[in-house]
């Protein structure tokens, strides 16, 4: 089979360095397929890529945001030309070139949604015209033959909007476990005499949806009933700037620390200096931090986003907050710094939990499984 996917993912032509394991991660996908195009939607100054022997990545090089559309099912409409193929997929923001390509001809179309945006404005970035692709989704998931989300949770969504449940299915984005159930014994006892005492870790964009901003109040919170605590920021993003300028203003300088872009193969060793993960996030789709962490035997503090229900168990694997609820936020991240035995044992559990529930293996089984059925 051949597959077109239509993707906002730069890290596929070489932007980012650390991306995690995207680039892999497709090129396993490719081992299925006797050919695998991505068409990646970006400004000029990105060259076409190839991953592997079948796998190409294609740049829109686009002048406008707007030109990303109709440059990618330019480039779509060529590689038909040249090599057709049996599935277009687009995720919730790339699907319109999707669309017109399955329409032109006539082959399958599959929807991705990896992002909580819907009845949830809380998860887009406030831009205009994300509200209008927002729109346009609900008429594209319609359209499509089938819909690929990540968590149980927006599948409901999409089932009380009105979405046919049966083409409906729940796949989580795989993760490479291997990675983080191994670390460097040395890198992180080098971490744990230069962080000493304890360590909470945020891993992820440094954007408002993230709410750092919220929980650096109840950082502060915290360190007046633990003072040997520090808070760990591994990210990098549009709020970076106005989160130091906080830290500054509940004079918190010596407490938080700035790893900025951390290198995803040393991320590992953070996660084993950590001693409590929290995501304090308004919205989650499903949250692969919430997995590296868990496999890493790290206990969670999250805001009960809807991906986060998918993936810890409250109590069990981590705590489960009602979203920015202060008190209780901060009751159970100092639960996990004040009693040690039983963040050991969250953690062991966690670990267990996402080994036999999140297998990245598994998940691309399970992917490839649903594009054949398609094709077929």
């Amino acid at each position: 089979m051949k597959i077109l996917m239509i993707s906002m993912d730069k890290t596929l032509l070489g932007a980012v360095k650390s991306g995690g394991d995207a680039i892999e991660r497709h090129k396993r996908y490719g081992e299925f397929c006797d050919e695998l195009n991505i068409i990646v939607f970006c400004k000029k100054g990105f060259q076409k890529q190839q991953l592997s022997d079948n796998v190409f990545v294609w740049s829109t090089n686009s002048l406008t945001r707007w030109s990303f559309f109709c440059n990618a099912y330019k480039i779509g409409k060529q590689i038909y030309k040249n090599s057709p193929f049996d599935l277009v997929i687009g995720d919730i923001f790339t699907s319109w070139p999707a669309w017109r390509l399955k329409r032109k001809f006539k082959i399958k179309f599959l929807m991705h949604f990896h992002g909580d945006f819907w009845n949830n404005i809380s998860g887009l970035e406030k831009k205009w015209h994300n509200y209008f692709l927002l729109i346009f989704s609900k008429f594209l998931a319609r359209k499509a033959d089938a819909i690929r989300v990540v968590s149980n949770g927006i599948k409901d969504k999409l089932v009380k909007y009105g979405i046919n449940k049966n083409k409906i299915y729940v796949i989580p984005t795989p993760a490479d476990l291997n990675k983080f159930l191994t670390y460097d014994q040395f890198q992180v006892h080098k971490l744990k005499q230069k962080y000493v005492n304890k360590n909470i870790l945020f891993v992820g964009r440094l954007e408002s949806v993230k709410n750092l901003d919220w929980f650096l109040n109840v950082f502060q919170e915290i360190k007046k009933q633990y003072k040997d605590v520090r808070f760990l920021i591994a990210g990098e993003g549009s709020q970076k700037e106005n989160l130091k300028l906080k830290v500054k203003k509940l004079k918190l300088e010596s407490s938080v620390k700035f790893l900025n872009k951390v290198n995803y193969e040393d991320l590992t060793n953070y996660y084993q200096l950590a001693d409590a993960f929290v995501l304090p996030s308004l919205s989650e789709s499903f949250g692969n931090v919430l997995i590296q962490a868990g496999i890493s035997g790290t206990p969670c503090v999250v805001n009960s986003t809807t991906g986060a229900k998918d993936i810890i168990q409250d109590k069990k694997t981590g705590f489960l907050v009602p979203i920015n609820n202060k008190k209780e936020f901060k009751n159970k991240v100092l639960l996990l710094l004040k009693d040690k035995k039983k963040a050991e044992t969250m953690g062991l559990v966690a670990k267990k939990y996402v080994k036999e529930n999140f297998n990245g293996e598994v998940n691309i089984q399970k992917i490839i499984k649903l594009w054949k059925s398609l094709v077929s």
